[in-house]
């Protein structure tokens, strides 16, 4: 299976003013020190000033919603499918798990802003769920190698990263850390959803793969998906 680093850190480089002075054009350190705080520093108190100042209630949520998609982990970074073929070795699907009844909220569709415009100022919504993700269970629907025949619950074979894990020290994780990870985390920011990356660690022997996923919660409710059927290619 081909592991990737999905998250790449990047750096961004802040401008650097160049203060010049010849001549008869020649500023005195008073000036110099007065032209500073007239650009750079003033501007940046009245930003603190007209910024918002967030303490938004938690937002209770419910997961009502499951998605499942195929990904291609062939490359250095999943991709979406776009047909119907898997290499045997880098087969992964993704899960979007959600509250639709949020998703309708004023706040979503517009942000939480001072300026309507000006979105980036917008405040950080908190959703939590009700419920924790006690298990999930994935049943292959064809047989997958000569050792597991349809019917098999390979849960067991994939590893997954869940879409806060890009914030902490390791990247591929077990269903149960995973799982675990997800549960301890306080709330879900922005959007009422939680969205999983599964990936296999075994290569599939069988020309068509198809995967039945199912998530049950500490409230004993459960949401299941089947994804379609999927071809394999052999290396």
């Amino acid at each position: 299976m081909h592991f990737s680093s999905f998250y790449n850190l990047t750096t961004r480089q802040l401008p650097t003013f160049v203060l010049a002075s010849t001549g008869a054009n020649h500023c005195t350190m008073q000036q110099k020190k007065s032209w500073l705080f007239k650009a750079c520093v003033l501007p940046l108190i009245l930003f603190l000033q007209a910024c918002p100042v967030c303490n938004e209630p938690e937002i209770p949520m419910s997961f009502n919603f499951l998605r499942v998609e195929w990904l291609d982990n062939s490359g250095q970074w999943p991709q979406p499918v776009w047909g119907d073929t898997l290499f045997a070795g880098a087969i992964a699907f993704s899960a979007t798990l959600a509250d639709t009844t949020m998703m309708h909220m004023p706040e979503l569709r517009q942000g939480f802003s001072i300026i309507p415009e000006a979105k980036a100022m917008s405040c950080i919504m908190k959703f939590v769920p009700r419920h924790s993700i006690e298990s999930v269970q994935i049943i292959s629907l064809f047989p997958l190698t000569e050792d597991l025949p349809a019917g098999s619950d390979i849960t067991n074979l994939f590893f997954a990263l869940h879409s806060g894990a890009m914030y902490g020290e390791h990247l591929y994780l077990t269903l149960d850390q995973t799982l675990n990870a997800i549960n301890q985390t306080p709330f879900l920011a922005d959007w009422p959803q939680e969205k999983i990356s599964f990936f296999l660690a075994a290569e599939a022997q069988h020309p068509v793969v198809q995967l039945e996923i199912r998530f049950t919660f500490s409230d004993h409710t459960s949401l299941s998906s089947i994804t379609p059927p999927i071809h394999v290619r052999q290396p």
